[in-house]
């Protein structure tokens, strides 16, 4: 459990993973470390632009991965689908959720 935590932890102050320590980076390869952040990320609801999977995906892998994510969701992956071109140039708060409210 610690692990994880250090993980979460990690992205959370945006560590790249050259800034992780060489234990860490021993046992948790860049495939792994790549595909964690862009999880938390996605988990958050934070978009884009203003989160660590700037450093890991293109803005279109890391929308993709968000809407089959939250496809049951309905509504909100076809709004996210929509507005996913104007999300680069979206300045505002840094969540999906401000990003949706303030496009309804």
């Amino acid at each position: 459990m610690a692990y994880e935590e250090y993980i979460k932890k990690a992205v959370e102050t945006g560590k790249r993973y050259e800034d992780l320590p060489e234990r860490i980076r021993a046992i948790l390869p860049l495939a792994e470390w790549t595909a964690r952040v862009r999880e938390i990320c996605i988990q958050q609801g934070l978009a884009w632009n203003v989160s660590m999977a700037t450093t890991v995906c293109s803005e279109q892998e890391y929308y993709e991965e968000l809407v089959r994510k939250y496809k049951g969701w309905g509504r909100v992956s076809c709004h996210i689908s929509t507005v996913q071109s104007v999300t680069a140039d979206y300045s505002g708060g840094s969540t999906l959720w401000q990003l949706h409210s303030s496009h309804s």
